[in-house]
């Protein structure tokens, strides 16, 4: 808002460039009519094509450790596949804090890369002593969610489990709602403070514009919400998925 107001008042040949997550209240503020006639907003989303530069990316830090790590001698010639790089771009959802974590996991030098790839992918178990190759992005999701209000929280992960466990994909938000027996309106205010995860936008192919959709913004959100090593307090199994089921009833019945 100081920015704002010294610029018009004084009318100063200066451009400010503020980046940010999609923070609610950054949000809300830069979507004020005040600012919006001298603001130029960019979402840096997947029009900007970034699974190809995870990809170089991924592929240069993999033949940086086939050249210079220590027990580079035990990787196997073709390693890592490419679908295996394909599948860590897929997971990745166009945000580099994926493959970064990856890169930093597996470059490990007390430990055959490898294997430690094998982790990640889930093919190889992780032993009860070794550090978790999510720790970091684990630590954001945790942050991030951490910040839904109380009341709305078991709103948030039933309607979490509800997606990634649904076989119906693109559901309107007001139809998620009516089916989970939540109040009209609930699941934009529960998720309002979730738009570095997830955001609520508007249904492309309906020409009802009050017709929304859950986009998920990190593919990878799915393995740390059904893993209770690693979720804990918001692990979506058992008890979402037991309500969710008699609300699915309830409304099959009622129909």
């Amino acid at each position: 808002m100081t920015i704002s107001k010294i610029t018009q008042e004084y009318q100063l040949p200066i451009t400010f460039l503020i980046s940010s997550r999609p923070e609610h209240d950054i949000t809300a503020v830069f979507s004020s009519s005040h600012l919006q006639s001298i603001c130029t907003r960019v979402d840096l989303d997947d029009r900007f094509s970034p699974e190809s530069d995870i990809e170089l990316y991924l592929r240069h830090e993999f033949n940086d450790i086939k050249t210079n790590h220590p027990f580079r001698r035990f990787l196997p010639p073709l390693w890592p596949s490419d679908n295996d790089i394909r599948q860590l771009v897929w997971k990745s959802s166009g945000q580099f804090i994926y493959a970064a974590t990856v890169v930093k996991y597996v470059t490990s030098s007390r430990h055959r890369p490898d294997h430690r790839f094998e982790v990640v992918l889930n093919i190889r178990p992780l032993a009860q002593s070794s550090q978790n190759p999510f720790a970091e992005l684990d630590a954001l999701y945790t942050h991030v969610l951490s910040k839904v209000d109380d009341d709305n929280l078991s709103a948030v992960l039933r309607v979490l489990c509800f997606i990634f466990y649904s076989n119906v994909r693109n559901i309107p938000v007001q139809q998620i709602e009516q089916i989970l027996e939540l109040e009209y309106g609930q699941i934009p205010l529960a998720f309002c403070d979730l738009g570095a995860l997830i955001s609520i936008v508007e249904d492309p192919l309906s020409s009802d514009t009050d017709t929304h959709l859950i986009r998920i913004l990190h593919n990878s959100l799915r393995d740390f919400l059904c893993n209770p090593k690693r979720s804990h307090i918001f692990c979506i199994l058992n008890e979402y998925m037991h309500k969710n089921l008699i609300s699915c009833v309830r409304f099959l019945s009622s129909e």
